[in-house]
């Protein structure tokens, strides 16, 4: 289904940046550029993993990255679209141009953005695509960075910094737009005899041709055999197989509709905390790896007993990888 695929919701909503300040105020302020300084200064990644949300708290605004906060989020991005791109002009047969126009000299309609607009971008871990779990999730990301969001959203049109959390969910629901092409990086289950290969759960695209075309098939030629052992000759056995044909295709067309919109099951572990847990691995694993060459294999059964109990690959929750943290 739009905006809901293998676990994963994936939010796009664009609002529109307030043009003028509402009647009474008599501050001038451009919003479309306050609101590109609030976005430029917040972090993209935690400046201080180690370190205390206390310690990094400098004039109300943390340190850390304030995406990093929700987990459940697993990339999120806000960017100001200024107006839409001109590509060119449209393209035109040169030679049915110079005979019917219209006059290449003459300049076309371009389109423009009545006004600059606020896009929210995010892909979160979510159970299902409902409009509730929408309203939980930005809910929960209200209340734990409420602060930077109401620095970004007072600039936009519709917002209420006076209800607060309200007004932002209120917003992104209204601006919400089918996110129709969702990016998923969670189904491959590695290399399998030289090739990449989804995991067993996810189907994929002959499984599910296989179930579309199956039962309509079967359908049609048992109504065909039906048909003909009912004893019906000639044009009424014809007027009887293409009635049946057409019934199989109709309920072909609606089969694929559904199964197009049904979203891929969740694959294993891939919530924000096992991927952050599997980052984590990898980095200690590496380290082990070099640090266990030409170990007996006596010594290198003990040491990895000791890296399991340590590291408990098993426990998404700890000891892990911090979100936004970023190792070179």
């Amino acid at each position: 289904m739009p905006n809901f695929d293998g676990g994963h919701y994936f939010l796009t909503a664009l609002i529109p940046v307030r043009q003028t300040d509402p009647a009474g105020t008599d501050r001038i302020l451009s919003h479309v550029h306050a609101i590109k300084e609030v976005l430029a200064s917040l972090p993209t990644e935690n400046q201080d993993p180690y370190g205390s949300a206390e310690a990094n708290l400098a004039e109300g605004m943390l340190t850390t990255a304030p995406f990093s906060r929700d987990l459940r989020t697993h990339l999120a991005r806000m960017v100001v679209i200024d107006d839409v791109a001109y590509n060119g002009r449209q393209h035109q047969d040169a030679i049915r141009t110079a005979i019917r126009g219209p006059n290449p000299v003459l300049t076309e309609a371009v389109d423009h953005l009545p006004w600059s607009y606020l896009a929210f971008i995010s892909d979160f871990d979510a159970a299902d695509g409902n409009a509730a779990t929408l309203t939980t999730y930005l809910r929960g990301l209200w209340s734990v960075m409420g602060y930077e969001l109401g620095a970004i959203f007072e600039h936009c049109q519709g917002f209420d910094p006076a209800a607060g959390e309200a007004s932002f969910v209120a917003l992104i629901e209204k601006g919400q737009i089918e996110t129709t092409m969702s990016f998923n990086d969670y189904y491959w289950s590695g290399q399998g005899q030289g090739e990449s290969r989804l995991w067993d759960g996810a189907g994929g695209p002959v499984s599910r041709t296989r179930e579309a075309v199956l039962p309509p098939g079967l359908a049609l030629l048992a109504l065909g055999l039906l048909a003909f052992w009912s004893g019906l000759r000639g044009g009424l056995l014809l007027l009887a197989l293409l009635a049946a044909l057409s019934a199989a295709l109709y309920w072909l067309y609606r089969r694929v509709l559904s199964l197009g919109f049904a979203p891929f099951p969740t694959a294993p572990r891939s919530d924000l905390p096992s991927v952050l847990k599997a980052l984590y691995l990898q980095r200690r694993f590496i380290r082990f790896m070099v640090d266990q060459q030409g170990q007996p294999p006596e010594a290198l059964k003990a040491a990895f007993a000791d890296f399991v109990a340590e590291h408990r690959p098993h426990d998404p929750s700890a000891p892990t990888q911090k979100p936004a943290t970023y190792f070179s």
